[in-house]
């Protein structure tokens, strides 16, 4: 058993501590621990002996250290409103992550790292200019909420339909034309952020779930979380 070193209050692996100082280095403020308080954008918590939540939101990053790869019991892990163009390879590592948000960064290209990541269930990457989603998206079988909100989407994979556990999905403000066919492989679908025009490519069972749509090609971001009947709902804590 790896010795156990304080930092911010938290007893952590020393490779954990060094980790956390080096993104403090990166960002030039110290990240500090919540105790618990839930979902959170900033700082880190801890179980007793390693660290399972970290939040590096509106931190400019434009890259993160290898040495994030020592975070092996993360699972919770919110970068979002920075300026990352790329994941390093040793985000593979984090074998244990539930929960990644990388919304609102520079990617241009989908991160390939994310396709390891066989344990993640919730993945924001909207507000990013991905305009390709790749087919092995197919292969997050744990996966069970995708939002792909305002990503410059031209068309979904058909690999899409593979994520059978899958039950909320934002495709909205995107350029999509259609839908795959595999896309009504998506029974477990409990809330559907979608054009309206699409609905008529669906099987009834679809209308059935909690679904959003509009009309027009232009989206208002205050309507976000406007449910198709007429319903105004909270949007879910990553991002809806």
């Amino acid at each position: 058993m790896s010795k156990l070193f304080s930092f911010r209050g938290a007893e952590i692996p020393k490779s954990e501590a060094k980790a956390l100082t080096e993104l403090e280095q990166l960002i030039k403020r110290p990240i500090t621990r919540t105790y618990g308080k839930g979902f959170f954008e900033f700082g880190f918590e801890s179980d007793g002996k390693n660290i399972t939540k970290l939040g590096l939101s509106n931190c400019k990053l434009k890259f993160l250290p290898k040495t994030i790869c020592e975070l092996k019991f993360l699972k919770e892990l919110d970068l979002e409103k920075n300026k990352l163009k790329a994941l390093p390879e040793s985000i593979t590592n984090l074998a244990s992550l539930q929960y990644l948000s990388l919304k609102e960064n520079k990617f241009k290209l989908f991160p390939k790292q994310i396709f390891d990541l066989e344990m993640l269930e919730v993945l924001d990457l909207s507000r990013n200019s991905l305009k390709v989603i790749p087919e092995p998206i197919g292969e997050l079988q744990s996966l069970i909420d995708l939002n792909l909100f305002h990503t410059k989407l031209k068309y979904l994979p058909d690999s899409l339909g593979n994520l059978r556990n899958l039950r909320k999905l934002n495709i909205l403000d995107n350029k999509l034309k259609s839908l795959p066919k595999s896309f009504i492989n998506l029974k477990s679908l409990e809330v559907l952020y979608m054009p309206n025009k699409f609905f008529k490519e669906l099987p009834s069972y679809f209308r059935s779930i909690k679904t959003s749509y509009y009309e027009d090609e232009e989206f208002d971001d205050a309507d976000e979380d406007l449910i198709g009947d007429g319903t105004i709902f909270d949007p879910p804590p990553w991002g809806y």
